[in-house]
């Protein structure tokens, strides 16, 4: 009787598992609309101000010489992480009245009568995990004329999934980026 009673009940369960315990609810209105652009992808804006550089190396010793080989800047980028070290991509552009141009950046200086070369200024970056660091440097260990502006930088963070996806988009053309990934200025 016992069995009996044991199997009876057994037999039940699978009948409650399978019912459903209430009817469904109505499906609820939709979010409002998020912001254009790409989930897998983050630029952050930045302008480095001339009293935010840093002076790196010591000044040249010979008489007349007016300052340091190398400035620098150096920022804390959450958004870089290790698995975008690893996978994905950063890139810094130097935004030239409008113009994205990949860094490094190289600037040269000319006098205008005779034009000769004179010296040039290079803008680069290096990107390492929370850390991103702007370098300027000159070729004639003076202050970099550049220095002493304002200098725009875009920082174009990459997903490694948005890095494989498009193999062959020239990541140093920001205008193809732009388009390609649905970013906005």
């Amino acid at each position: 009787m016992k069995l009996l009673r044991s199997l009876a009940i057994l037999s039940l369960i699978p009948a409650f598992l399978l019912t459903s315990c209430g009817e469904k609810g109505n499906t609820g209105d939709p979010g409002p609309q998020g912001p254009p652009g790409n989930a897998n992808v983050i630029t952050i804006n930045f302008t480095i101000n001339p009293n935010q550089w840093a002076a790196s190396l010591p000044p040249p010793a010979a008489p007349g010489d007016e300052g340091y080989f190398l400035y620098y800047i150096l920022g804390n980028v959450s958004e870089i992480t290790q698995q975008i070290i690893d996978y994905g991509a950063v890139i810094a552009y130097y935004n030239d009245n409008g113009y994205y141009l990949p860094l490094p950046y190289t600037k040269y200086y000319k006098t205008t009568s005779p034009s000769i070369y004179l010296w040039e200024e290079t803008l680069s970056s290096i990107i390492s995990t929370a850390t991103c660091q702007i370098d300027l440097k000159s070729s004639d260990f003076y202050i970099p004329e550049a220095a002493s502006q304002q200098i725009r930088v875009k920082l174009v963070i990459i997903d490694g999934l948005v890095r494989q996806q498009n193999p062959d988009l020239d990541w140093n053309n920001y205008n193809l980026v732009k388009e390609k990934l649905g970013l906005e200025d």
